[in-house]
């Protein structure tokens, strides 16, 4: 978070591209020289910068510097000379898309709809905490915006619609431009086609429990003999938006889960509090 850490550093700083318009990582990584996933890697520092500079405006003063050019890199609103105007976002097709040139014969594609979620939420709190109102709108209809078609394109679609005829899977783990998959970019688990649909897990993600049955289905899928399975820990989660019973359920098998199901970005104390709070729903 320090402007100048280029200068003295090759990791953990980012510089800016002059060709590509935008905020690159000097290391770079997931492609994201290309520009591959701003949007799910910003989200996560623009998430986490909100949340620790929501009660201290110096640490958002400090940040600010920086943290406003990834802002800038995934959600500019208007002309600049620096950025396009929301880079990932697409509102023709109403989502966003996840790959930066994306050299595929079926277009752009986007993986983890939930993290795209995450990235509006995220930069929405950094709006709030940095006290940027105009931001802080454009962030929150982004994030309404982007929460409605990962619902509906990845973990809920209506299976009897005629466009998935012969897709005999309740969620779509990849969508692109031109088809969609059943498949992900690091694992032909089951497990792993929904549990990137749904992490982080952070409190916004209530929009994917909507429809309880469904989440049920999906888990049934995704997980038939319990959460000893890659993302684990994030479909236990999720499995507690299918309401108290399931959240009991739910908390009764965390008690039981392997250490090594608990993914690096998460941890067993927020994964019980996760499932507590849907207790009281």
């Amino acid at each position: 978070m320090d402007p100048a850490s280029c200068t003295t550093g090759t990791e953990r700083c980012f510089v800016y591209d002059p060709e590509a318009k935008g905020i690159v990582g000097l290391a770079a990584s997931f492609g994201s020289d290309q520009f591959n996933d701003h949007l799910f890697h910003y989200g996560y520092f623009l998430y986490a910068a909100g949340v620790l500079a929501a009660d201290d405006p110096a640490l958002a003063d400090q940040w600010a510097p920086v943290m406003n050019l990834l802002a800038a890199d995934i959600a500019t609103q208007g002309d600049s000379t620096y950025f396009p105007e929301r880079r990932t976002s697409d509102a023709d097709v109403g989502h966003s898309w996840a790959s930066g040139t994306s050299p595929f014969t079926d277009g752009n594609n986007q993986e983890s709809s939930s993290e795209a979620v995450n990235a509006w939420n995220g930069l929405a709190l950094w709006a709030s905490a940095s006290t940027q109102p105009e931001l802080a709108t454009e962030a929150q209809w982004m994030l309404a915006a982007e929460a409605k078609p990962a619902f509906a394109y990845w973990t809920n679609f209506d299976t009897t619609e005629s466009v998935y005829d012969g897709f005999d899977h309740d969620v779509a783990s990849i969508n692109w431009g031109g088809k969609r998959d059943y498949a992900t970019w690091f694992s032909p688990e089951p497990s792993a086609m929904l549990g990137i649909l749904v992490l982080p897990m952070s409190p916004v993600a209530s929009y994917l429990g909507v429809d309880p049955e469904r989440v049920r289905t999906n888990i049934a899928e995704a997980a038939p003999n319990g959460s000893d399975v890659l993302f684990g820990d994030y479909l236990l989660m999720y499995s507690a938006l299918g309401g108290k019973e399931d959240a009991t359920a739910a908390l009764k098998e965390t008690t039981n889960l392997n250490e090594d199901r608990i993914d690096d970005g998460n941890s067993r104390s927020y994964l019980l509090a996760w499932i507590m709070s849907r207790l009281e729903n």
